[in-house]
């Protein structure tokens, strides 16, 4: 069941000038007992926010994986920003 208090996302909401990234939430200790961690649904997450027209965080885009990753690089970070200042774009 979703949960804010187990929202990845919340993160970004809570910083949303800069991209949310966990290459392995494994070894995160943010992340211990949380069950979309613990049950191996989520290792790697990306996320960025999406921003109604005065500029105010409302919502994520991410992305997530079962496998952990190496690395996010800027490029991709700017990528995500994109897509999201896209979807913001339709709001």
């Amino acid at each position: 069941m979703y949960r804010r208090s187990t929202s990845l996302s919340s993160y970004v909401i809570a910083a949303p000038n800069e991209p949310f990234v966990i290459l392995d939430a494994s070894i995160d200790e943010r992340f211990a007992g949380n069950p979309f961690i613990s049950d191996g649904l989520i290792r790697f997450y990306a996320g960025t926010a999406i921003r109604d027209g005065a500029g105010v965080a409302i919502g994520v885009l991410c992305v997530t994986d079962k496998i952990a990753h190496a690395e996010f690089t800027h490029g991709d970070a700017l990528l995500l920003r994109e897509f999201a200042d896209g979807v913001s774009a339709t709001l």
